[in-house]
C-alpha cells in the first residue's frame, strides 16, 4: 500500500512550512507530556485554592490531606513527608494573609469611625463655644437697649445654648415693633437661630466642614 500525505504529488514542497507545522506539533506534545509530568505534590497543591474558598482552618487541611494519604488517594500516594509539611506550611500562610488583610480593612474601618467621632466631637464644640459666645453677647446687648418690650432682667438667664430654647422665651415681653436701636441685638438673635455652618459665616456645609478640619 502506499502512503500520502499533503506533500504527495508535488515537485517541490516548502521545507519552511513543513518544518514549521512539525514544530507546532511537537510543541504540543511537549506542553501534554509537561502536565503529564506534574508531580503530585504539585497537583495537591493546585488543589488548596479550592479548599481554602470553602473556608477550611489548617486543622480540617491537615485532617483532610492525612486522611486522602490514608486512603491512597490518587496524587497524595507520592507525597513525601516533606510533601506533606511544606504543603502544611503553605496552607497556614494563606490563612495567615486573609487574615492580615481582614485586620488591615478592620484597621481602616476603626480609623475611620474614630476619625469620624472626633470631627463630630469638634464640630460640637466649635458650635457649642460659638453659641455660647452670642448668647452672651446678646445678653449684653438687652440689658443696654432702651427700647420697649425688651426685658432687662437678663443676669439671671442661662447662656447654656442646649437652654436656648426657654431662655429665649424671657428675653421679650411682647406688644411692639422693632426699632432702629434693635439693630444690633437682632443679628445676634437671627444668628442664633439659624444654622450652625452660618455661625461661622461659612456660605454651605461642605465650606463649613472644610472650617472644622482646618480649626
Amino acid at each position: 500500500m502506499y502512503c500520502s500525505d499533503r506533500n504527495s504529488g508535488r515537485t517541490r514542497v516548502n521545507k519552511f512550512f513543513s518544518n514549521n507545522r512539525n514544530n507546532r506539533i511537537n510543541r504540543r506534545s511537549n506542553s501534554k507530556n509537561i502536565c503529564n509530568l506534574k508531580t503530585s505534590f504539585q497537583k495537591v497543591l493546585e488543589l488548596q485554592n479550592e479548599l481554602f474558598s470553602e473556608g477550611y482552618t489548617l486543622d480540617d487541611y491537615q485532617e483532610e490531606l492525612q486522611e486522602k494519604i490514608d486512603t491512597k488517594k490518587k496524587y497524595y500516594v507520592g507525597l513525601t513527608s516533606e510533601d506533606v509539611d511544606k504543603l502544611n506550611e503553605l496552607f497556614s500562610k494563606k490563612i495567615k494573609h486573609e487574615e492580615e488583610r481582614f485586620n488591615l480593612i478592620d484597621d481602616k474601618h476603626d480609623l475611620k469611625k474614630r476619625q469620624s467621632k472626633l470631627f463630630s466631637e469638634k464640630k460640637q464644640k466649635l458650635v457649642y463655644e460659638k453659641r455660647t459666645e452670642l448668647i452672651e453677647n446678646l445678653l449684653k446687648e438687652l440689658k443696654k437697649c432702651n427700647s420697649v418690650g425688651v426685658s432687662r432682667s437678663v443676669d439671671t438667664l442661662s447662656s447654656d445654648p442646649e437652654k436656648w430654647s426657654e431662655t429665649k422665651k424671657f428675653l421679650f415681653l411682647g406688644g411692639r415693633y422693632l426699632e432702629g436701636s434693635d439693630k444690633d441685638w437682632c443679628k445676634i438673635y437671627d444668628l442664633l437661630n439659624s444654622e450652625d455652618y452660618l455661625l461661622f459665616d461659612c456660605k454651605s456645609k461642605k465650606e463649613f466642614h472644610q472650617f472644622i478640619k482646618n480649626n
